[in-house]
């Protein structure tokens, strides 16, 4: 009876859920945008391409469209990725300070949450010119990695899936539930009339591409309802399927047809590479082959200017590593030659992060290790190159720094700790600093701000006060915080030392080459001997970049044993930019390129002086200094859970201890002098309430007056 009468309160739910659900889709429908449409037999459409042209119906005629835009998610600090808890108000916020840029398009990378479409309409809705939008449609990347191969059902039927809901919630009629590749809910909000059409394939290798052509060989051509292939790849084919397939989904529920293109990289693209591997080279994607019967293809590329070597070096020799000419320059003018069609850098970015995992060599356009302006100024000059080589449009990556993005060509990210990735921002880590918007620690300020200016420090009890030494010491989930005062010391004069201690798996009381001495083994030691040349020094056994790149994979040189736990040996921090690159015409080879991370950038570091630099380490006011230094610099992979990379070299890179606290020691030298204090333990703080507040960066600024046209820019 029980059971019964459960069972009816769990129908009428269901019933009553439903009809409310109508009734919030019809109100909605209601107030649907209705936009002008142009007719291709029975159906509709407002985009379309005409010859290299990207086009949208107006005011009863076609016009040309010149795409400005930027990359926007729902990402805010703390929520996992498809799990974002982002307010319409935010999104609204955002989409503000986007228009002031003179944006006209953005991107979204896969379904966000309700709310987010929900902001995009009401904020459209009044507006006489709205912020169109491009649609991304990802693989699914577990089928990808694990069969590699277009046309399995494991990947193949989920992106056919994935599709539907991306048209569905275009058009206001999505319902996903229990997706874990996509935010789920109830999407009522229809923004198709301002959709200007899809991307799919964002994640697309060229592994991928190169096994498809070879596993399904015998397939050349295919003949869809809406494109076609008559002389393709195997992969080509496979595109114009899927493309087909969205076409029909949406035609036939909807009656609309909008633009599609599939993404290419540098590693996939149509273009001959002379120095390229033999994989890239069959993974070539020519969206050309493909033929669309409604004339709405166009081509998407993701091609950051630091990405690839054999792009890099596609005009160099090994005698001659430089030359007038970009080589990025070089590669958008071979790539405009080449289409026919309509072509949109979708994916371009520079990072404001303070590690950099990839270098530019003729151009400075690094990934990383730039500073809010010059990545302003950068991007500045990669617009214009991709605007004068031909491209209709430009997306800029992105909005918002992104936590949860790892940096590739890393070896370390392969043995990172993700599970806290959202709550804490990586300096070191490039891709996780491209946005134009950044999240600082700290509700409304940060803790510490590294411009000369104690006043934060007033409260802080020291944590020792030795020799006339006064070390204090304050965290974030970022860095690291030491403030050092001592009468009358000099940084051009005098060397001073501070000793860390972070793990008790190794360090030395002593570093031999310069004679400081500790009050206990340290792991890590921070040299001020100058405003141009300090620097974080590491011990030998806590030295990820020899463990990886020499001793464990031999990239750098070979190294053979691993060194002693109490040796008193320090060695420079570095991180790797470029493996060795080889010459396939010549047969020769230019090593590595590797830069020292450890190295300290003397500056302000408040957002609010005019003098600020935000790659800022350390600055000096009188008899004191404040520095801020990286967690990741000091093998703290996950600070929130006070976890360090330690004794690798014995148990490998899944090794990983927990922390409470950093021994803090100081060694002071000047002429015959020497002092050695402290010795006390930080206590590394809880971060359960992380706080965070939002910040405009430079950048921000810089691409404003650049595409508002503005003197100055």
């Amino acid at each position: 009876m029980y059971i019964r009468r459960y069972t009816i309160i769990f129908f009428i739910s269901i019933i009553i859920a439903s009809l409310f659900l109508v009734n919030l889709y019809s109100s909605n429908r209601s107030k649907a945008v209705k936009r002008e449409m142009y007719q291709i037999g029975d159906t509709n459409t407002f985009t379309r391409i005409d010859s290299d042209n990207i086009q949208i119906y107006e005011d009863n005629k076609w016009s040309d469209m010149d795409l400005r835009g930027i990359r926007l998610s729902s990402f805010t600090p703390r929520y996992s990725r498809n799990k974002s808890g982002v307010d319409k108000s935010l999104i609204l916020d955002w989409l503000n300070l986007i228009s002031d840029l003179n944006v006209n398009v953005i991107t979204i990378p896969n379904i966000q949450p309700p709310n987010f479409y929900k902001a995009i309409y009401e904020f459209n809705f009044l507006r006489e010119e709205p912020i169109y939008l491009i649609h991304e449609v990802q693989l699914n990347e577990r089928a990808l990695l694990k069969y590699f191969d277009a046309y399995d059902t494991e990947l193949i039927k989920p992106l056919k899936k994935d599709l539907k809901s991306t048209i569905d919630v275009i058009h206001g009629r999505g319902l996903l539930l229990n997706n874990s590749r996509n935010h789920t809910g109830v999407f009522l909000y229809d923004i198709s009339p301002y959709t200007l059409g899809y991307i799919i394939g964002t994640n697309t290798n060229a592994e991928l591409v190169t096994l498809t052509n070879l596993k399904h060989n015998s397939i050349e051509h295919y003949n869809g309802e809406y494109f076609s292939v008559s002389s393709g790849s195997p992969f080509e084919s496979f595109i114009a399927e899927i493309m087909d397939y969205a076409a029909m989904y949406e035609i036939e529920k909807y009656n609309e047809i909008k633009l599609i293109s599939y993404l290419t990289t540098g590693e996939t693209d149509p273009l001959i590479h002379k120095n390229e591997t033999n994989v890239t080279k069959n993974a070539s994607i020519n969206l050309e082959n493909i033929v669309a019967k409604m004339s709405n293809i166009f081509a998407s590329y993701n091609i950051h200017p630091n990405a690839y070597d054999f792009i890099d070096y596609e005009n160099y020799t090994e005698d001659e590593p430089a030359n007038n000419n970009s080589s990025y320059a070089v590669y958008l003018k071979r790539l405009a030659d080449f289409h026919s069609i309509p072509m949109i850098v979708s994916d371009i970015g520079i990072p404001s992060s303070r590690g950099m995992s990839r270098i530019d060599i003729d151009g400075g356009y690094n990934r990383g290790n730039l500073n809010e302006k010059e990545q302003g100024d950068n991007l500045v000059e990669v617009l214009e190159l991709i605007t004068n080589s031909g491209f209709v449009g430009t997306i800029v990556n992105s909005w918002q720094d992104d936590w949860s993005q790892s940096t590739p060509f890393n070896l370390l990210e392969d043995h990172s700790d993700i599970s806290s990735s959202t709550y804490w921002l990586d300096v070191q880590a490039s891709d996780e600093n491209f946005g134009l918007l950044a999240f600082d620690a700290g509700e409304k300020e940060a803790l510490v701000y590294i411009d000369g200016d104690f006043d934060e420090w007033e409260n802080v009890k020291p944590l020792f006060n030795d020799k006339g030494i006064e070390v204090k010491a304050l965290a974030d989930t970022s860095y690291l915080y030491l403030m050092l005062s001592m009468d009358d010391w000099s940084m051009t004069n005098d060397s001073m030392y501070i000793g860390l201690d972070v793990t008790s798996n190794s360090g030395s009381t002593l570093w031999r080459e310069t004679g400081a001495k500790f009050n206990l083994p340290v792991d890590f030691i921070v040299e001020l001997v100058g405003y141009n040349e300090s620097r974080i020094v590491t011990h030998e056994r806590s030295n990820l970049f020899n463990y990886l790149y020499k001793y464990y994979s031999v990239v750098i040189e070979k190294q053979d044993q691993a060194p002693e736990k109490d040796s008193d040996v320090f060695s420079a921090i570095y991180l790797l930019n470029r493996k060795s690159f080889y010459f396939r015409e010549s047969n020769k080879i230019i090593p590595p390129a590797y830069y020292q991370s450890g190295r300290l950038l003397y500056g302000n570091g408040n957002p609010k002086m005019e003098n600020y630099n935000s790659l800022s380490d350390f600055y000096k006011e009188g008899d004191s200094i404040e520095l801020r230094i990286p967690w990741m610099i000091i093998n703290v992979k996950n600070p929130l859970r006070r976890m360090i990379q330690t004794d690798f070299y014995s148990k490998g890179l899944e090794r990983e201890d927990k922390i409470r606290s950093i021994g803090i020691s100081v060694y002071y030298e000047k002429d015959k002098e020497e002092k050695i204090a402290g010795g006390k333990r930080f206590v590394i703080p809880s971060f359960r309430n992380m706080k965070y507040h939002e910040r405009l960066k430079e950048s921000y600024y810089i691409i404003q007056k650049y595409w508002n046209n503005e003197e100055g820019s």
